[in-house]
């Protein structure tokens, strides 16, 4: 399900349908209504970060344990991403502080305040753990920027999410068997792991960079070595951006039927941003028709 906020684009997961039937039939929808209000409120933190830093929050994908969101260009500078990283978690804290300071100050002893002030430290904690996509772990990505190339910062964090995801199972399996109820540890890790994946998926930015430094010499009037990337329409927006050369101009040609849609890096860029890099080519196809941009060939 797609709707937009503003000039943000929201997209909720089929699986948040589930999980909230889930949550009502073992008598936890209030836990799950001040969940999803501790949940606005640390996105809104987030938010409130980009907007200070000038950027814009193109897309928020909401998944049963949170959400994911992605920035316009300029969101892989390493202090931009800490800054942003950071606001989630510290709303979330500053929120349960100031809930605990009305309790204790004013003598209120009211459950639902203390319902939502736990939910929204928990949120708190939650993202700290270096794990993708959670806030901790990009965090740890932008520190590990100062001393290793991006690509290797990628894959450290991308093994501390498999090791978190392995402890997390572990642990759920343990109070399970200690009569616990836990399966929100034993669903943990399969949202890690996934996240995880399509976190791999996602081209480097040095990519996009090498599109951009063209895109400037082209309007100088200096000529470029061109080639031509045929793919499936079933291929997703992820494969077309990583197949785009490094050193040369690409074309992609999309096969869909007996259809050929021709599109430049520049126009798959602004794809890839509109929709994401996990949503396959013949999604955008729809969009690409009848544009100047976009070649038919027949």
């Amino acid at each position: 399900m797609r709707f937009h906020f503003g000039r943000t684009e929201v997209r909720i997961s089929y699986g948040v349908i589930p999980f909230v039937l889930w949550c009502v039939a073992i008598g936890e929808g209030r836990i799950l209504l001040f969940g999803v209000l501790s949940l606005f409120v640390h996105e809104s933190a987030h938010l409130i970060a980009v907007r200070n830093l000038g950027l814009r929050a193109m897309c928020i994908s909401v998944y049963p344990f949170g959400a994911v969101m992605r920035l316009s260009e300029g969101a892989d500078d390493p202090k931009k991403e800490r800054i942003v990283a950071l606001a989630g978690p510290i709303g979330s804290a500053t929120t349960a502080a100031f809930l605990c300071a009305i309790r204790t100050f004013f003598l209120i002893n009211s459950e639902a305040i203390e319902t939502f002030e736990t939910v929204n430290l928990a949120i708190a904690v939650l993202n700290l753990i270096p794990a993708f996509p959670l806030d901790g772990g990009r965090i740890v990505r932008s520190l590990l920027f100062a001393v290793v190339k991006e690509r290797t910062a990628k894959r450290i964090v991308l093994v501390l999410t498999a090791l978190c995801a392995m402890g997390a199972a572990s642990a759920g399996a343990w109070l399970l068997s200690k009569g616990i109820p836990a399966w929100t540890l034993l669903a943990l890790p399969a949202f890690l792991m996934l996240s995880a994946f399509r976190e791999w998926k996602t081209p480097d930015p040095g990519i996009i960079g090498d599109v951009l430094n063209r895109s400037k010499l082209i309007r100088c009037g200096e000529a470029q070595k061109a080639e031509f990337i045929v793919l499936s329409s079933d291929a997703t927006i992820g494969d077309a951006v990583s197949a785009v050369s490094g050193s040369r101009m690409t074309f992609i040609r999309i096969l869909d039927g007996s259809a050929i849609f021709e599109l430049s890096e520049n126009d798959l860029l602004k794809e890839a941003g509109r929709f994401g890099y996990a949503e396959p080519l013949k999604s955008v196809i729809s969009s690409l028709t009848g544009r100047k941009s976009c070649v038919i060939i027949h």
